[in-house]
């Protein structure tokens, strides 16, 4: 039996390859070392199609490379911005099967199909600030460890846009669901486990 097949691709005229020296308006390309380290894990085949501009020309190049693949995942592009074009480019080659989900990080988020690829358009900033109200799950970082005989769970600290230790830190997800508000110390949570916890 094969490997599953990934492709994935960063999208935005901001991002620049880890090493090199940022400019004003610029920021590191984070998020697809990120996904290929996370992919490289699951042991599927990965194709890097690298960056790819804010240029719609170019980005239904790219997806129609990708379509190769059994699966896509972008990052940026998702959202309602004047250089947003995932969602517009994945109705034109294929169908948006839904864009945009209650839940948090993720909100702005594109599902669909090119030929017999399942595309994943994920938001540009993989984490957010938790500002939890009721109306929306939402997923906060967490590290799950044992104090003697009882789990507990605490959070990876500052969660901010860009700040990629939090996820780094992770073992888990504390899954605050759709109707709940803020949660105190000592609060029961559930949690969605990254990898097995010893």
């Amino acid at each position: 039996m094969r490997r599953l097949r990934v492709a994935f691709f960063s999208t935005g005229d901001e991002l620049v390859s880890i090493g090199k020296e940022l400019k004003a308006g610029e920021v590191y390309d984070s998020n697809r070392y990120t996904l290929h380290g996370m992919l490289a894990r699951l042991g599927v085949e990965i194709t890097d199609l690298g960056v790819v501009r804010d240029d719609p020309a170019a980005l239904e190049a790219a997806l129609r490379r990708a379509a190769q693949a059994d699966a896509i995942i972008t990052t940026g592009g998702v959202s309602v911005g004047e250089a947003d074009f995932i969602r517009a480019l994945l109705a034109k080659l294929g169908e948006v099967l839904f864009w945009k989900i209650a839940m948090r990080p993720g909100r702005p988020m594109a599902f669909g199909r090119i030929g017999n690829a399942w595309l994943f358009g994920l938001p540009g900033n993989p984490v957010d600030n938790i500002r939890k109200v009721p109306g929306r799950t939402e997923y906060q970082r967490g590290v799950l460890f044992k104090d003697g005989t009882e789990w507990k769970v605490r959070t990876t600290g500052q969660q901010g846009s860009g700040v990629l230790r939090s996820m780094a830190e992770a073992n888990c997800f504390i899954v605050l669901e759709h109707e709940r508000g803020a949660v105190k110390a000592g609060e029961q949570v559930q949690v969605q486990l990254m990898e097995a916890v010893a």
